[in-house]
C-alpha cells in the first residue's frame, strides 16, 4: 500500500490492479475484470456487457467509486490505511 501511495496512487479513491510489473487503475481495472474468463452466470454476462466496453466502463466508474464510499460510510467501514 505504501509503495503504491509513493507512486501517486491513492487506493481509497480508485481501483488498482497489480499484474506482474504493471499497475492498472481506474476504469481500466473494471474493463480488465469484466473480460476475465469466468462461469457464464447471469451476473458475469451483465458485468461483461456493461463494463467490458471502454465507454461504458469510463462512464460508470465514477458512480461505482461513489457507491463504494457511500457503502463504507453507511456501514461504518474503515478505508484502507
Amino acid at each position: 500500500v505504501n509503495a503504491l501511495r509513493a507512486k501517486g496512487f491513492e487506493i481509497n479513491d480508485s481501483m488498482i490492479l497489480l499484474e506482474k510489473d504493471n499497475v492498472y487503475w481506474g476504469s481500466i481495472v473494471i474493463q480488465y475484470l469484466a473480460r476475465l474468463p469466468d462461469r457464464n452466470s447471469a451476473f458475469t454476462k451483465i458485468n461483461r456487457m456493461m463494463l467490458g466496453h471502454p465507454f461504458l466502463a469510463k462512464s460508470l466508474y465514477p458512480i461505482l467509486v461513489r457507491l463504494r464510499k457511500f457503502y463504507f460510510k453507511l456501514f461504518r467501514k474503515q478505508l484502507i490505511e
